[in-house]
């Protein structure tokens, strides 16, 4: 089965190649003549998104990679495989290197109506991938969406300095490997770091307020340095967001969260879970920060955890469906601080549950357990059902089935609709 996982995980689609595009210059003595000045590939202009000039409405979905009995672990492990009765590893593979399964993702958010997948941590090809290029990027192409590329921040002092020119020059690195990258132009922006704002004190025994804000001001003066260092000499720069756990610090200027120390970063993301309803997120964002929003996570997982649970996604259609159209309203209101969002997330994903121990059988089992969000029925976020689509074993380990739930169809309704 080791032998079957590790050549499934090695499996790369065509390369392709794309010809070299040569620009001449010639010096003109005419008088001078009004300049057009070509459009950047993405930027902002007010709260909303243009790509090549055109207006651009975020409809995404949240990335949800690793297949039945698979997890990521970081290096030297990278990719690991629960198999019956033990354990696989490929050290140095990321979730990004498995090309079958990212196009399976891509797929889906283009069926869905969808134009941008948002991931989490570094797509470029890892070490030990055989891919000359982005797998992401590359099916991103091929299926016509655009992608988020994630960049992922472990908890760390962030007042080392140490820690702090590793960050800066190991995002310099990806930001510079993204632009010698065929395809792109297929990224749609930079998503900074995720929900860092939650776990400040996660290395500090008995952490105070005080040190809590040491640790946020300087995180946030970190990632502002990060963005403004790797747009450097770029003449086409593709947005640089920073993804909040809620609200959290955003505009704070006591820990250099306001608009005025952070000007290389280009949005705010935010990842919100509060119910059936953004209940006043909008608004309260406003008189945070005037940047542009992108609503980088919400929705509502299909498990009921009451009287023993069940399988409900009648009830999480309902609350994706509202949401949707909450952020549609607020894309349509001349005044509306959102350019689209991402809902969370595209396929279950069932290693979630064991978070905290991955190296049980657990990993190969759809379970029940999460934590306690109130604004849910059943007062529990299930960490492996918030799949649009279910996810299921097929007949070849490692390439799952997926059937859609209501949410799925709900959300191909709202993306289809004028925004």
């Amino acid at each position: 089965m080791t032998k079957v996982f590790n050549a499934l995980l090695f499996f790369v689609l065509a390369v392709v190649t794309f010809p070299p595009v040569s620009v001449h210059a010639q010096l003109s003595y005419a008088p001078a003549q009004p300049v057009f000045v070509a459009p950047k590939t993405v930027e902002f202009s007010g709260k909303h998104l243009f790509v090549q000039g055109n207006p651009f409405p975020l409809k995404g979905a949240n990335d949800s990679v690793l297949p039945i009995s698979t997890f990521y672990v970081g290096p030297p492990n990278g990719v690991c495989a629960y198999v019956n009765p033990g354990f696989a590893c490929i050290g140095g593979l990321t979730s990004y290197d498995l090309g079958f399964a990212l196009d399976q993702e891509v797929l889906l958010v283009r069926a869905l109506g969808g134009n941008t997948i948002r991931t989490f941590d570094k797509i470029t090809p890892s070490p030990m991938s055989t891919a000359p290029s982005s797998e992401i990027l590359r099916y991103a192409r091929q299926r016509g969406v655009m992608v988020i590329a994630g960049y992922w921040m472990n908890d760390a002092d962030f007042t080392n300095p140490q820690v702090r020119n590793n960050y800066i020059t190991d995002f310099g690195n990806y930001v510079n490997a993204l632009r010698q990258d065929p395809n792109y132009d297929k990224v749609l922006m930079i998503g900074l770091s995720n929900e860092n704002n939650s776990r400040f004190c996660s290395n500090i025994p008995n952490c105070t307020s005080q040190q809590r804000q040491q640790q946020a001001a300087a995180f946030y003066s970190l990632v502002n340095q990060m963005a403004g260092q790797a747009k450097a000499g770029d003449a086409d720069p593709r947005p640089i967001m920073v993804v909040s756990g809620e609200l959290g610090d955003i505009g704070d200027v006591t820990v250099n969260a306001s608009d005025n120390f952070t000007p290389f970063i280009d949005a705010w993301g935010v990842n919100v879970y509060r119910g059936n309803s953004f209940f006043g997120l909008l608004g309260q964002y406003a008189a945070r920060s005037n940047k542009p929003l992108v609503v980088s996570e919400f929705g509502m997982d299909a498990w009921d955890a009451r009287n023993g649970g069940n399988h409900d996604p009648a009830t999480q259609a309902g609350y994706v469906g509202t949401l949707w159209d909450e952020l549609i309203a607020d894309y349509r209101n001349p005044n509306g601080v959102s350019a689209g969002g991402c809902v969370f997330q595209i396929v279950d994903g069932w290693w979630k549950a064991n978070v905290s121990n991955l190296w049980v059988p657990g990993v190969a089992l759809h379970e029940s357990g999460g934590w306690a969000n109130l604004g849910f029925p059943d007062g529990q976020a299930d960490e492996e059902y918030w799949g649009l689509f279910e996810r299921a074993r097929s007949a070849i380990p490692y390439f799952d089935s997926y059937t859609p739930r209501a949410a799925a169809m709900v959300t191909q309704q709202k993306l289809n609709q004028t925004w």
